[in-house]
């Protein structure tokens, strides 16, 4: 059977949500969690429904007790939140992964994924006790770390270094800082979390020749499939060769 793909999101349909650089960073993963999470409710005719957080804030969201308390204060809602499992696969899970960047992105969006905040920056163990700072993860959602780095490394480094390091970044900002490049952002896939569908520059190109087929990305070889017929013939062909010592 294989899997079924409800909906999908990638990290470089933020170009059309203001973000021309830096689409693997921290930042990037949760906004593409959030773009997932709003495209599919609205896919779903739920985003009017859950709507996720007015404002990020790190501050762990659970869309599910968002629910009971709404419907504890007398709203009525006949459906519960969209719930899924994340899937790391191979990915390393360790604290401050971006794959959790993402499910944050996801959650903060609306959709009801299980976890803890364990994996989260900002969370540590002291005397076996978990503590969780909300505000050092805020700091990293809002890439704050990255332009601390970005200033360092210009005071740090001359002028050329700097520009072949963060040139593009820096042609990018136009003097604004991430934080509210990140916020504008994050409001933009808010707004709008439709996928934008994009021409293609050139039609695929498969023409076959013989036993290969040749594409625009190069030539390959891909035999004719038998039928029965002809793979019975070819089997006497060989019966008769064989018998015939050649």
């Amino acid at each position: 059977m294989g899997d079924k793909i409800l909906c999908s999101a990638q990290s470089k349909e933020l170009k059309n949500h203001g973000l021309q650089v830096g689409l693997t960073n921290y930042s990037a993963a949760y906004a593409t969690g959030l773009l997932l999470a709003r495209r599919l409710l609205k896919q779903l005719g739920m985003d009017n429904l859950y709507k996720g957080v007015a404002e990020t804030t790190g501050e762990a969201f659970d869309v599910y007790k968002d629910m009971e308390d709404r419907q504890g204060s007398g709203e009525e809602i006949n459906r519960r939140p969209f719930k899924a499992y994340l899937d790391v696969g191979l990915v390393n899970t360790t604290r401050g992964n971006k794959v959790f960047s993402a499910m944050k992105g996801a959650c903060d969006g609306g959709l009801h994924i299980p976890h803890s905040v364990k994996k989260f920056p900002g969370s540590s163990k002291d005397e076996r006790k978990w503590s969780y700072d909300a505000a050092a993860h805020r700091h990293r959602i809002y890439g704050v770390h990255v332009q601390e780095w970005m200033d360092s490394c210009k005071e740090e480094l001359d002028a050329e270094e700097f520009k072949k390091r963060f040139g593009k970044w820096e042609e990018f900002r136009k003097g604004r800082d991430l934080e509210t490049i990140y916020k504008e952002v994050f409001e933009s896939v808010k707004k709008n979390p439709d996928m934008v569908k994009t021409e293609r520059k050139q039609q695929p190109k498969r023409v076959r020749e013989g036993d290969e087929i040749k594409t625009s990305q190069g030539t390959y070889l891909r035999p004719k499939r038998l039928n029965n017929e002809q793979r019975k013939e070819r089997v006497k062909q060989k019966i008769i060769k064989a018998a015939s010592g050649e």
